[in-house]
């Protein structure tokens, strides 16, 4: 989605006039196969190099990734920004798959190979010729059922405890993790079937998720954001790694998101007679935790977490006061509440003969109407380009564009007006679906068919919709129009991403529940038994739906924290933890 903010601005930071409008992009491809994660592939014997008492898991990274300079990059994101220079993944286990994970192993990738942590695995990172994703190869040790975390460029993490961390002290209580404070789980018979955890990893899985980034100092002029950027992505279906006499190699595959916000400037120097010479952010988070990516500290902030970040130079930079300059500046999220705003300083100089003055400009992430408004929220991987018209001693005219910071397709300053999804067809859930649900997916406690958080508050496990779950009947049967086309961006869900994505539509667009997934499903896959037909079925239908993972609101197995899933490509159930980055959106209003 895309916002645009229009104001102006006196130089002390106080607003007269604003405007915001809202807007979405929707595009869609026809329904395709895939490999999907935690299916086989490529089955094979163990050759004579290899650990039998190992299983491979093929992890993709579905970004278009740089592993070395001069890459060509996409359209939105540069060379630098989608840049690995460094890439930890942390695999956790457990004995079952709903039990307690702990480390089981971590691995590494360095760019420069003498920088690889002692005591994890080294890996190779391996892209194709097309640059469009990267994967690497883990040999994970059986016997347990694996989640994977992964960290890019942000070697260094901070047990916010310190209790765990033994490094250096960040923050009141805050240590750095050091390599040899990560201790992996032993096994009690290693290589054999049946063998459960002996001695617990460190950390816990939920210790992990606690860490966060290091911190920022306003007091260091160095302490400024820049490329490679911190990014996070995690797989958390548990891969089933139990089986000692299966050979055949795991794929599992996500997304890396970023963990900062970019701001891009337009400014010509000619035309608005303002010359930028820094650019920072006051009241900014100093740091950030990575699943999910949300700001570093309490909530509301404390005023200890809030700094005016140490100013980047402007000057030097591409089309610097001449333009477009991309990524002039980044910052950690930053939630409506803490009231940030962007810093830009120089010097304004009416006529040639004019003596230039200092100045310096206040531009908040606001909206205002009639004297009152609420700020904007600076999310993680989201690009806010400032477009400056004109300024003067004592104010500034400018346009604000937010949008998703995706590797290409969108424009870079534009603005697209709301385009409200066009519906081409619709579908019926009535007892012969809910069966015909029942007969593809037993667990009805962990796949809920009808249930729907309903936008409730963390910690509920929804409510039926329409039908009761535990039973699979339908108590109303109803139809509900689907979208005809989806974003190409995939959502996170737990800070509602995906569900403001259906919202913004319009009244009464909203996340389907599982069962309203699976008659999507049904009725884009039809009887055919191959991908052409499927191709035609869809195309018909005017579905064009993505072959991948899509968000229901049904709760997974009454864990506020998971989600139902379904795959388009092979029609598989599945449930994410709510801080997935990596999975589609197709809205639905009842008709």
């Amino acid at each position: 989605m895309k916002l645009v903010l229009k104001q102006f601005l006196l130089s002390t930071g106080s607003l007269l006039t604003g405007s915001l409008l809202t807007g979405s992009l929707l595009t869609g491809v026809a329904c395709t196969s895939e490999n999907h994660e935690g299916l086989p592939v490529n089955p094979s014997s163990p050759s004579d190099g290899d650990d039998p008492t190992r299983r491979e898991v093929v992890v993709t990274l579905r970004n278009q990734l740089s592993l070395a300079k001069g890459t060509k990059a996409g359209e939105i994101a540069t060379v630098e920004e989608n840049k690995i220079a460094s890439l930890d993944v942390y695999a956790f286990g457990s004995d079952t798959e709903d039990g307690t994970y702990t480390l089981q192993e971590r691995f590494a990738y360095r760019e420069d190979p003498a920088d690889l942590p002692a005591t994890a695995t080294p890996i190779d990172l391996e892209q194709p010729g097309d640059g469009k994703e990267a994967s690497v190869s883990l040999k994970l040790q059986k016997g347990l059922f694996v989640k994977l975390y992964a960290v890019a460029n942000q070697p260094e993490l901070v047990d916010p405890t310190g209790t765990i961390g033994q490094g250096t002290t960040v923050g009141t209580t805050g240590k750095v993790m050091q390599d040899g404070d990560f201790k992996p789980l032993s096994l009690t018979t290693p290589g054999q079937a049946g063998t459960t955890v002996q001695t617990p990893g460190i950390p816990t899985e939920t210790e992990f998720l606690t860490f966060h980034s290091l911190l920022l100092d306003a007091a260091t002029p160095a302490d400024v954001l820049v490329s490679p950027l911190p990014m996070s992505g995690a797989y958390t279906i548990p891969l089933d790694l139990t089986d000692f006499e299966s050979f055949s190699r795991l794929q599992a595959g996500f997304k890396l998101t970023r963990t900062v916000a970019r701001f891009d400037v337009v400014n010509n120097a000619a035309d608005s007679r303002f010359t930028i010479t820094g650019i920072s952010m006051g009241n900014a988070r100093r740091g950030t935790t990575f699943f999910p990516a949300k700001p570093f500290g309490t909530t509301p902030a404390d005023p200890v977490d809030l700094i005016t970040l140490p100013a980047r130079t402007f000057t030097g930079q591409t089309n610097a006061n001449a333009g477009v300059t991309a990524s002039a500046f980044y910052s950690y999220p930053s939630p409506q509440a803490d009231n940030g705003y962007i810093i830009l300083e120089g010097t304004y100089r009416m006529n040639e003969t004019d003596p230039e003055k200092t100045v310096s400009y206040q531009i908040p992430f606001k909206q205002e109407v009639n004297g009152t408004g609420s700020h904007i929220e600076v999310n993680p991987n989201h690009r806010y380009t400032i477009t400056i018209s004109k300024a003067d001693d004592y104010h500034i005219d400018f346009d604000l564009t937010v949008a998703d910071w995706s590797d290409a397709g969108d424009d870079l300053d534009g603005f697209e007006p709301p385009v409200p999804p066009t519906v081409t067809f619709s579908v019926t859930i009535d007892q012969a679906l809910a069966t015909a649900y029942k007969s593809a997916q037993s667990d009805l406690t962990s796949y809920p068919p009808f249930n729907y958080d309903g936008g409730t508050v963390t910690g509920t496990v929804g409510s039926d919709y329409k039908g009761v779950s535990s039973t699979a009947i339908i108590s109303t049967p109803y139809t509900v129009e689907v979208e005809a086309t989806q974003s190409a961006a995939t959502y996170i869900y737990n800070d509602s991403s995906a569900k403001n994505y259906c919202t913004a539509k319009g009244t009464g667009w909203r996340l389907p529940t599982e069962i309203e997934l699976f008659a999507m499903w049904t009725k884009c896959k039809g009887t055919n038994t191959n991908a052409a037909d499927d191709e035609a079925a869809s195309t018909s239908l005017g579905a064009k739906f993505f072959g991948g993972w899509y968000w229901s609101s049904s709760v997974y197995n009454g864990n506020s924290d998971h989600r139902c899933l379904l795959d388009f490509g092979s029609g598989s159930f599945g449930s994410y933890f709510q801080a997935n980055p990596d999975d589609c959106v197709r809205c639905v209003r009842d008709n």
